[in-house]
């Protein structure tokens, strides 16, 4: 019952209280721990999939830039009064070798990506200020396999009227 409680908070933006002998519980220690948790299964998830991309030596996957994305997304979310708001600008830094394997299709595959991300968002009740753009741009520092994720809220153009707001 209480994981659903705080699960909802932190999903839609709740303010998790509970009454207990008449006084209010702050619920900042109890997202403190979950936020902890989370960090600590990412830290778990990064080291496993990045010793087992140095065993295999496999070719990078854009699904696995786009698991990368997500997670930059999850990792970045502001709980605001009414929504959780997400960042809508993204960067994947991708060594030479596996930009180089995805140059003829960055295009596509920074559409793709972008469009991915917005049904993720979606799906979460997330909301983004604007469309969301990917870029993949190259790194000489990583080495094959290493993927460095950025992002950043940008509120949209101001081509919008007056009174109007994206979110």
């Amino acid at each position: 019952m209480a994981s659903r409680l705080v699960r909802r908070a932190l999903t839609r933006g709740i303010r998790l209280t509970r009454r207990l002998a008449g006084s209010i519980v702050d619920p900042l220690p109890i997202l403190r721990t979950v936020n902890a948790i989370a960090r600590f299964e990412s830290l778990m998830e990064s080291l496993v999939e990045r010793g087992f991309a140095r065993l295999l030596r496999t070719r990078m996957q854009p699904v696995e830039v786009a698991k990368r994305l997500s997670r930059e997304m999850e990792s970045h979310r502001t709980v605001a009064i009414n929504h959780v708001i997400v960042p809508n600008c993204y960067v994947a830094a991708l060594s030479a070798q596996d930009f180089d394997q995805f140059s003829s299709l960055r295009a596509t595959l920074q559409k793709e990506m972008a469009s991915y991300l917005m049904e993720y968002a979606a799906e979460r009740s997330y909301t983004l200020p604007g469309a969301a753009q990917v870029t993949l741009e190259r790194d000489a520092q990583l080495r094959a396999g290493g993927i460095r994720v950025s992002s950043r809220l940008e509120d949209p153009a101001d081509d919008a009227p007056v009174g109007t707001s994206p979110l």
